[in-house]
């Protein structure tokens, strides 16, 4: 009997040792960029050879960017061919597919079902969540919840990790995503975005990335992955005119575990990066942190302050009412959608777009719900507020003016094509505000009215979308991924000038004679937003930071008629929050987690400190008993009150 239990014993250990090597096959597709038909018929080429191959495959990875501009029309239609596999498939979405996304990365979810996912198979365990950036631009960041969840999961089976970007400086948080799965025990991590097969090295960690599904740097194609006896190899198949091909492995390695090679300081960070580190801080002893609190989520917006109080709202959704004692929270609410625009506040009442679709307001005391406005689609835009009436654009080809006492529409203006990111500028003559169509539009404020639209012939990633527009006098200013700013004739839209540099950062000066102007490059000018035509004779540079060389026809303002054009010390910065005035400060919200402020007078830096790793939102910044205060918050969820002194 002794006998027959070791052999029944002997026999279960054998067919354990076989489930754990037993070999995995999957397919491997990324970067698909759907949205043109060629795009789409190239991810549908490659759906249909997986599907040919269906009985040697076990499922499918799709590493992201599955979209090119993130719309909902796009995401169902690639849905829809993803779809056809006929055997499972996981995906993952890139920064195409939230960065620009209409519906505030609300539709992605809809549509698949999750944000992060996990799953078993031939003895490993796979996990994949999204990358970011959501809704902002700036280097990936794994959002806070997506951490969380990395964060809660228990050590298991060893972990093949997916994930849009590959684990290093492309994704600002990268080291805190590779401690825990070296936590988890992962022995590869399978991503995108690069459109290229390459293999890499994360101190110790290998991983790869994938070339892209449309005929892009070479074919068209995804990568076969075969798992067998502990060793990964990586195959590519091209889908050639002539036939399809799978390549002998251009990659092979074996699966063992890794140790975690790096060290960190008291705060979390990798010793070996010396950017990385909250201790610079102290360098800057005019710079008192009052307090700081952290949310469990990603912030994606800015603050509104009245006294000693402050709103703000979360990527999930959470709006808080906060004391600037402590960073207390006074009262809390919780909405269905995520929430990306800034609040607005005027009267005691407190106005929230949601990406669930509506237009909230409560009672900015107690939290009390007001009144509730649905619209067509998610509300990812800032509303302004004037004259008691509620402005804020839509995702639905609609900007909307609403009355504030009790959210009655007043008017609507359809067709206005692409969708709303920034907030409006209005006064009592025209409404101003931007869309991801290339378009600048003034519209009556009482009616709703078109005075005029400006458009530019470029691709949408160059949109003016993410900006708020700036008036001064009879001109309007607006800034643009293309990396120029351009000035309009506010009464009939007529494009008067460019200057060469910007992105999305820009801040008028207290007194309206100042424009500043942050370029990508880490360069900051200073001009006058009056400058007289007569002076605006310049020319676009042989080294310009723009992304063309110039209109022909199109008056260019010389960087010689800047007040003056500094280094502000952010080194090459893509991050789009709006740069603020505060007294004698120009404060430079960076896209890694810094703060810098120069004195707008003059442009000397006075000094920086770091908030966060990630994004600094737009900040709110005031006078209060001779010193500046500056509440800050970073995308991954950090808000600080700080104080300057002398």
């Amino acid at each position: 009997m002794r006998k027959l239990h070791f052999l029944l014993l002997s026999l279960l250990v054998s067919l354990g040792l076989g489930a754990q090597e037993q070999a995995v096959r999957f397919a491997f597709i990324t970067d698909s960029h759907t949205g043109s038909a060629a795009n789409n018929e190239d991810l549908l080429s490659c759906i249909e050879d997986i599907n040919s191959l269906k009985d040697s495959m076990d499922f499918v990875l799709m590493g992201g960017d599955l979209t090119d501009f993130g719309t909902d029309k796009q995401l169902s239609t690639a849905k829809e061919l993803l779809d056809k596999l006929e055997i499972p498939y996981w995906i993952v979405s890139g920064n195409h597919d939230s960065k620009w996304s209409e519906s505030g990365c609300n539709t992605f979810i809809r549509l698949f079902g999750y944000e992060q996912f996990e799953f078993e198979a031939g003895g490993y365990r796979f996990l994949g969540c999204s990358s970011g950036p959501d809704m902002r631009m700036t280097p990936a960041l794994v959002p806070r919840n997506s951490m969380n969840w990395l964060k809660s999961l228990e050590r298991g089976k060893p972990v093949i990790f997916l994930n849009h970007y590959p684990l290093n400086d492309e994704m600002i948080n990268w080291f805190e995503v590779r401690r825990e799965l070296l936590r988890l025990d992962c022995r590869y991590a399978i991503a995108g975005h690069m459109h290229v097969n390459e293999a890499l090295d994360y101190f110790g960690l290998p991983g790869m990335t994938g070339q892209s599904a449309y005929k892009d740097k070479t074919c068209a194609g995804y990568n076969i992955f075969c798992i067998s006896g502990g060793v990964l190899s990586i195959s590519l198949r091209t889908l050639n005119p002539g036939g399809h091909v799978t390549a002998a492995p251009w990659t092979a390695r074996e699966l063992v575990p890794v140790s975690d090679m790096l060290c960190y300081d008291a705060d979390g960070l990798p010793e070996g990066f010396k950017f990385m580190r909250y201790t610079d801080n102290a360098s800057y002893p005019q710079v008192k942190l009052l307090w700081a609190v952290e949310e469990d989520a990603n912030i994606g917006s800015g603050f509104v302050r009245e006294g000693n109080l402050a709103w703000y709202a979360t990527a999930a959704g959470k709006v808080v009412n906060m004391s600037l004692a402590d960073g207390v929270a006074v009262w809390t609410r919780q909405l269905s959608g995520k929430i990306y625009g800034t609040p607005a506040l005027s009267g005691g009442i407190l106005v929230v777009p949601c990406c669930d679709g509506s237009i909230y307001a409560f009672d900015a005391a107690t939290g009390a719900e007001r009144w509730k406005f649905a619209t067509g689609k998610a509300i990812v835009a800032s509303p302004a507020i004037y004259g008691g009436a509620v402005y804020v654009g839509g995702s639905d080809e609609c900007f909307r003016a609403l009355r504030l006492k009790d959210g009655k529409l007043l008017w609507c203006r359809s067709g206005v094509p692409g969708f709303c990111d920034g907030a409006p500028y209005v006064d009592k003559k025209q409404l101003l505000f931007t869309t991801w169509s290339n378009r600048l539009f003034s519209l009556n404020p009482r009616t709703g009215a078109l005075q005029w639209v400006w458009s530019k012939d470029r691709s949408a990633f160059f949109s003016p979308g993410s900006c708020t527009p700036i008036k001064v006098g009879d001109r309007v200013f607006i800034v643009c991924p293309d990396r120029r700013t351009y000035c309009c004739n506010a009464l009939s839209g007529e494009l008067l000038f460019v200057v060469d540099g910007g992105r999305e950062s820009f801040a008028l000066s207290e007194d309206g004679k100042t424009l500043y102007v942050k370029r990508m490059d880490g360069k900051v000018i200073a001009f006058d937003p009056s400058i007289p035509l007569s002076r605006v004779n310049g020319v676009i540079a042989d080294d310009s930071p723009s992304k063309w060389s110039g209109d022909p026809g199109v008056p260019v303002m010389d960087y010689s008629e800047a007040k003056w054009i500094v280094d502000s010390g952010t080194g090459r910065d893509i991050g789009s929050s709006a740069l603020a005035v505060c007294g004698n400060l120009l404060l430079i919200p960076g896209g890694t987690g810094l703060l810098h402020a120069l004195d707008n007078r003059t442009g000397k830096f006075l000094w920086k400190q770091r908030i966060g790793i990630s994004l600094v939102n737009p900040v709110t910044a005031w006078t209060e008993d001779g010193k500046i205060c500056i509440l800050a918050s970073t995308m991954d969820g950090k808000v600080e009150l700080l104080e300057v002194g002398e």
